[in-house]
């Protein structure tokens, strides 16, 4: 686990404003014009930092299509003081749930960064895009980073990753959730196509801290997230009340190299049905009621650190990527 740590700490790093970087504010709540978060966006270069400051009655910022920042690290703090009416700033697609667009595709590129803090991101309905159907608020792609610290992602709908899409094939990027909530998001496809109502995450490092994934729904399975063929820890957060329309696996599933879960309450995560599903290599164990390190099973990959106190059954299925 010390290598998540250290990669978490390498992350945060990067987020420290350089000597050199600029502080872009926004004061104008519009889709686009001067000032606006859109126009500071593709002005700003790599490393800057964007700020607001945004008048009392004019925290929410509707935008009339998605915003991508592509090829450069960027910082966006939505706390709003200063100038600013101290209350943090709303990013949203025009009707949440329903515009036919998300709010950010971020493709920063190897060894980049977003950073998004204090916001709220309510995102819309892309399950049915022809291009990028995955990610309702937020498409992370390849091999950049993503930190959201103290951020609401929500109102998501997309074929994979109500919330949040992160990953493709060879990547090779991480995303960090840190104080974060991701709720009322889901995830469309049917049958089994249908992964991750809060998010999804394929590749690269997942780390979920301090944070709740709750109220998100999948058709298929997994309503809370999917980790896939990525290093994953889950840290003092809750899962829970996710919910999977006709299939299996409640609040998630996990598959990837090592699993480590501390001081995090998870309820009925998974189910025994999916390693039946899937035949080959794969464990499905509970742990039942008061998780202690006696009763605590490592198998695949998964290692699970002190769950003392869990008041509810704690249900892991794991199998094998070859599986997939």
């Amino acid at each position: 686990m010390k290598t998540a740590s250290l990669f978490l700490a390498f992350l945060i790093a990067l987020c420290i404003p350089d000597a050199g970087a600029k502080t872009w504010t926004v004061t104008s709540n519009a889709d686009s014009g001067p000032s606006s978060l859109r126009d500071l966006l593709a002005r700003a270069g790599d490393g800057d930092n964007v700020h607001f400051a945004l008048p009392s009655g004019q925290e929410v910022i509707s935008l009339n299509s998605e915003i991508t920042i592509q090829g450069k690290s960027v910082s966006i703090d939505g706390r709003n003081t200063g100038q600013g009416s101290g209350y943090p700033v709303t990013v949203q697609v025009a009707e949440p749930g329903h515009s036919p667009y998300r709010v950010f595709t971020l493709d920063p590129g190897y060894r980049r960064l977003v950073s998004l803090k204090n916001l709220q991101i309510r995102g819309g309905d892309v399950s049915a895009s022809s291009m990028s159907p995955d990610g309702g608020v937020i498409l992370l792609r390849l091999d950049g980073a993503l930190i959201l610290s103290r951020c609401v992602v929500r109102d998501g709908r997309a074929r994979n990753g109500g919330g949040i899409f992160a990953g493709g094939v060879f990547n090779r990027g991480s995303l960090v959730l840190k104080d974060c909530e991701v709720t009322e998001n889901e995830a469309t496809a049917e049958h089994e196509e249908s992964c991750g109502g809060g998010l999804y995450a394929a590749f690269g490092t997942t780390i979920i801290s301090t944070s709740r994934i709750h109220a998100n729904a999948s058709q298929s399975h997994s309503g809370g997230f999917y980790i896939f063929n990525a290093t994953g820890k889950i840290n003092n957060s809750s899962i829970y009340g996710n919910t999977v329309r006709q299939g299996v696996a409640n609040e998630g599933t996990f598959c990837g190299p090592s699993l480590t879960i501390t001081q995090s309450f998870i309820s009925n995560m998974s189910s025994s049905t999916i390693a039946e599903k899937y035949p080959g290599p794969a464990v499905s164990r509970k742990i039942e009621g008061k998780a202690n390190p006696a009763n605590i099973i490592a198998a695949a990959g998964v290692k699970l650190e002190a769950l003392q106190g869990i008041p509810q059954t704690l249900a892991l299925v794991m199998r094998s990527v070859a599986q997939h």
